[in-house]
């Protein structure tokens, strides 16, 4: 049997949509599967810097009068009981810091704190922990808007049908 030039292109073309096709799965299953990666270190990264509050609080409670712990304490539960990466999380996390941080300000300006040691490292633990948080949290958003663009992309809709093709959530 012999192949006209235009039964020739058709199949050319066929196979290079195959091949095309196969290249985003595979693109996409590996963006997915970084993104999770990034999420589960994301998630424990966020632990371990909450992780500090407890011992902050301690620190803290030599300096300050009465018990001014109670919201963050329940913030950090609240932040504690949610296992995944998202949107709530985020909001939890922001307030939970930002409460923390007023606190802590206030803490710092007392004279007895610029030599407390164990306060300090706790400080620079915090920071660390911070700018972990931040590259994490960098990558993870790039990862996401790239998994997303690829997945939006028309092109791809067809394949939505062969593979599970989700959006996410930049943090």
């Amino acid at each position: 049997m012999e192949f006209t030039p235009l039964s020739n292109l058709l199949i050319t073309l066929v196979i290079l949509l195959l091949a095309a096709s196969v290249f985003i799965i595979l693109q996409l299953k590996n963006l997915q599967a970084q993104i999770e990666k990034l999420s589960y270190r994301l998630y424990f990264e966020m632990t371990r810097k909450s992780d500090l509050i407890p011992q902050f609080l301690g620190k803290m409670a030599a300096y300050l009068e009465g018990d001014r712990f109670g919201e963050i304490i329940k913030l950090r539960q609240q932040t504690m009981q949610i296992n995944e990466c998202g949107k709530t999380k985020k909001e939890l996390e922001n307030s939970l810091w930002e409460k923390f941080e007023s606190l802590n300000k206030e803490v710092l300006k007392l004279s007895e704190t610029k030599k407390d040691m164990l306060l300090l490292t706790l400080e620079k633990e915090k920071k660390e922990a911070e700018n972990r948080v931040d590259k994490i949290q960098t990558t993870y958003n790039q990862q996401v808007q790239k998994y997303n663009a690829i997945a939006g992309n028309i092109l791809v809709k067809p394949l939505r049908l062969l593979i599970k093709v989700r959006t996410f959530e930049t943090f």
